[in-house]
């Protein structure tokens, strides 16, 4: 009976953190699991780049070495304590669910290097307000009130309007997607785009494409 206790224990601590996240949505544990770590994406509106998937891929493998290598490496100690003692238990529990969790990231890990390897630009049609939100993104980044790690890789999507997707190839062509300081002529095209935006909707909202 007692070598199916790590069993028993592994599987009881998913299950609980399974149950934690659906019964208390906003619990701290819950907030951290849907937190993004690791890469975060760097296109706009959420959406992951081909490197962003790459990194997840590798940071993913890297967490899977680690898990698995630092289960077998305890494993051994179950040996140097009593059949059935709590010291055994423990280190039996953790390999188990250092394992588990070793092949979920290495199956992660695989998922991120195929989407990267499959990867295709995101398709985002724009609604007015994503129209405006786009507008308000210009403004951030003429003004220079974007932080670098608020600026949005573009060529990771593709708008359907032809009109503002000719408008996303001049500003991946203009400015880029690697925080540096703009020229007044950047400032200039971004002002003109802005116009052009605006002459399409009517403000309804503001916001930030990310």
């Amino acid at each position: 009976m007692s070598e199916w206790v790590p069993v028993v224990a592994g599987f009881g601590l998913i299950v609980s953190i399974i149950e934690l996240a659906k019964r208390a949505p906003r619990s701290w544990m819950t907030a951290e699991l849907h937190k993004w770590y690791g890469a975060k994406p760097r296109g706009p509106y959420l959406t992951l780049t081909r490197r962003d998937q790459a990194r997840r891929g590798m940071y993913s493998a890297l967490a899977a070495i680690a898990l698995i290598a630092s289960a077998f490496a305890l494993s051994p100690l179950t040996e140097r304590f009593p059949n059935g003692s709590r010291t055994q238990l423990t280190v039996e529990a953790y390999f188990f669910v250092a394992f588990i969790l070793g092949a979920l990231a290495a199956f992660a890990g695989l998922i991120a290097f195929g989407s990267a390897a499959f990867w295709r630009p995101r398709r985002v049609k724009l609604s007015d307000t994503g129209t405006l939100d786009l507008v308000s993104y210009f403004g951030l980044l003429g003004a220079d009130r974007l932080a670098s790690n608020q600026w949005r890789d573009f060529s990771a999507i593709r708008f359907e309007d032809e009109h503002v997707e000719a408008m996303r190839r001049e500003l991946v062509n203009r400015i880029g997607n690697v925080p540096r300081d703009l020229t007044e002529t950047d400032r200039e095209w971004l002002q003109r785009a802005m116009d052009r935006l605006l002459d399409r909707v009517q403000p309804e909202s503001n916001g930030d494409p990310t």
